[in-house]
């Protein structure tokens, strides 16, 4: 009998927010998915942005070839076409009953799944520091119909399940709140980060002039430290794009005149609304549980991309590919699947995930998957045979083309920016944090001439029309001092 599937998905999660990956976030339930099965330890998305990155999942072919290339209407409307059979519509032809609860912005290439529709559920906020907003309505609204399906279905047949959770995409709005140069901090009284001053009977704020009179005030926050690569003296070095990603991303605008105090307070609303998704996921396992069928299920989690979590000073997602924003999560357990000590190394991506669940299901792949299958990786422990990883960027929201192209190995990874042919390679041994732009080193000659190679391979394997593709860029943008804090102006979409 065949295996039933749950793919669980969560919204914009750096794989090493995980403890499972080294991080500090508090997730019982998903810290014990990393711990019942196989992990890797380096898989990535095939472009930072929730649609582009959906549609080349579930169709499981690279971004150009969806021809979803950005989030907005016109890719949400898109029709995906009939020329290639989905994930879905595979595994339905099979006999599986294939659904789907939750985030969609699939652009079409969920086809083949029963869709229930997103819905909303309007709860109030347990603390005035993280207001709730739609992503956390969404996700207790896909929990209660996924566990309903659940209590519901009689299993008569193989089931594929995909549940799409929204958080910690509520870390979004939580920027937008505080946008600009906080005056001052709010102490909410029912806050668990400040549990003393509601004691010591503070008021619910203390203006930012004030901080260093009260001493005991960065005390009594339990606030996470920044990454080392906070701060770095490279942002000459990098694409125009980057130096100016404040005035084509609203986000990263909006955080210009933010403090470290500021951004440490960023790190502990991420880690909040992880901890807010981490519940709905255990209230679905919980219920596939008293079925008496977890046990039989093959599981995986992981993300549709990344977030800068503060690196270089960056916040969300946005136009790069630096190792925040495009690594992902990726866990598999359920039966035959034995638990490891260690991680398993080597290179995966989100791209192999459906040629990945039709070996588990015993079904052909297509022809047009650009993926490979992880079945030998997680039934044996081995690594992946990728010789390297591949990334693409081309516009958000449509206000400014600046495509690229990423290229990572286990040791190095590459960025090709179609403005100014521009490149970017980074020692990721020596610099993990990709603090330093070495292409233009003649030390790293050998390593910018074989990545480039990689590169010219990738480009010809796939028939990425990358080469012929044109960038544009409002001429407002990129008039001021590089760097974000030094942003004048507006930012899209605020035109």
């Amino acid at each position: 009998m065949k295996n039933d599937i749950l793919l669980i998905q969560v919204d914009q999660l750096y794989s090493r927010a995980l403890k499972a990956y080294g991080g500090y976030s508090v997730t019982p339930v998903i810290d014990e998915l990393c711990s019942r099965g196989v992990l890797f330890e380096n898989c990535f998305c095939q472009f930072p942005l929730c649609q582009p990155s959906r549609a080349s999942l579930w169709s499981g072919m690279y971004p150009h070839k969806t021809d979803v290339l950005s989030n907005g209407r016109k890719w949400k409307v898109q029709n995906f076409g009939t020329r290639y059979k989905t994930l879905g519509e595979i595994f339905r032809e099979a006999g599986y009953k294939a659904v789907h609860f939750g985030k969609c912005h699939d652009a079409g290439t969920l086809r083949g799944f029963d869709c229930a529709p997103e819905g909303e559920i309007a709860v109030q906020s347990e603390h005035a520091e993280f207001p709730y907003n739609m992503d956390t309505y969404e996700d207790r609204d896909t929990c209660e119909k996924a566990c309903h399906f659940l209590n519901e279905w009689n299993f008569s047949q193989p089931l594929l399940m995909a549940v799409d959770f929204v958080n910690p995409h509520n870390i979004c709005g939580w920027v937008g709140a505080n946008k600009g140069l906080p005056a001052d901090v709010p102490l909410p009284q029912n806050t668990p980060l400040m549990p003393a001053l509601k004691e010591d009977g503070f008021a619910c704020s203390i203006p930012a002039q004030k901080h260093s009179e009260y001493p005991e005030f960065s005390e009594l926050q339990e606030l996470p430290e920044l990454p080392d690569n906070f701060d770095f003296d490279d942002i000459g070095n990098r694409a125009v794009s980057i130096r100016y990603v404040c005035c084509s991303h609203v986000r990263q605008a909006q955080a210009a005149l933010w403090t470290k105090h500021t951004f440490r307070r960023y790190l502990a609303a991420y880690r909040h609304y992880l901890s807010l998704v981490d519940r709905e996921i255990g209230r679905v396992l919980h219920t596939l549980d008293k079925r008496g069928k977890l046990n039989d299920t093959v599981v995986l989690f992981f993300s549709d991309h990344g977030d800068n979590l503060t690196a270089r000073g960056s916040v969300t997602k946005q136009v790069n590919m630096y190792e925040e924003c495009i690594q992902v999560p990726l866990a598999v357990c359920g039966p035959g699947i034995f638990q490891r000590t260690e991680k398993i190394g080597g290179l995966a991506c989100l791209l192999d995930i459906a040629p990945t669940l039709c070996d588990i299901a015993g079904l052909s792949c297509p022809d047009n998957f650009d993926g490979i299958s992880l079945y030998d990786s997680i039934y044996k422990g081995t690594k992946p045979d990728r010789p390297y990883a591949a990334c693409q960027w081309h516009t958000e929201w449509g206000y400014t083309v600046s495509p690229a192209r990423m290229i990572r190995t286990e040791t190095h990874k590459y960025i090709h920016y179609a403005e100014d042919d521009f490149e970017e390679l980074y020692d990721l041994v020596c610099d993990p944090h990709e603090k330093k732009n070495q292409a233009k080193n003649p030390a790293y000659t050998a390593d910018l001439k074989r990545m480039r190679s990689l590169f010219e391979k990738y480009l010809s394997v796939t028939n990425d029309p990358y080469r012929s593709l044109e960038y544009k860029a409002d001429p407002r943008w990129r008039s001021h001092p590089c760097g974000y804090r030094n942003h004048k102006g507006p930012a899209a979409p605020e035109v």
